[in-house]
């Protein structure tokens, strides 16, 4: 796992690549925030575990790409909500407010901040739950010693 700092004029979110055999997940934390960092390890384990190959070694993605439409990417995208929120407890809770994602969150023993993520991307409304998302703090808070090497 490699952490980097989010590249400046870039829309980079996360990587899975082959280094021979050996699989190499890397996020650049574009989204310094704790629902994305969860959703992108997720989503690159998807594509080391299930599509990555030495015929497809490389795998880049900006998750704000809006025509990034492929088999790969559709189930990625599925893995990696599946592995934070099942479907089950999902589509059985409904969470409209900060009290319904704690409950979902403490059910899960996941982080509130990534219920309200998941909320916020299948909305599309950006500002629901942002108390939650914001007092979750930075994740590159947790990595100081990797992004502060030259």
């Amino acid at each position: 796992l490699v952490i980097e700092r989010h590249f400046e004029k870039t829309y980079l979110d996360g990587a899975a690549m082959l280094d021979d055999a050996r699989p190499i997940v890397a996020l650049t934390l574009r989204h310094d925030r704790v629902d994305n960092f969860w959703f992108a390890l997720m989503h690159e384990l998807i594509h080391v575990r299930k599509h990555l190959k030495s015929t497809h070694p490389f795998i880049a993605d900006n998750f704000d790409d809006r025509a990034r439409i492929s088999a790969d990417e559709t189930e990625a995208d599925l893995g990696a909500e599946e592995a934070l929120i099942p479907a089950k407890a999902w589509n059985e809770s409904a969470v409209c407010n900060t009290e319904d994602a704690t409950r979902l969150a403490l059910q899960l023993r996941i982080h509130s901040a990534i219920v309200a993520g998941r909320v916020r991307k299948h909305t599309g409304d950006w500002r629901l739950l942002s108390g939650i998302i914001s007092s979750a703090g930075k994740v590159s808070s947790h990595f100081q010693d990797q992004l502060n090497t030259a």
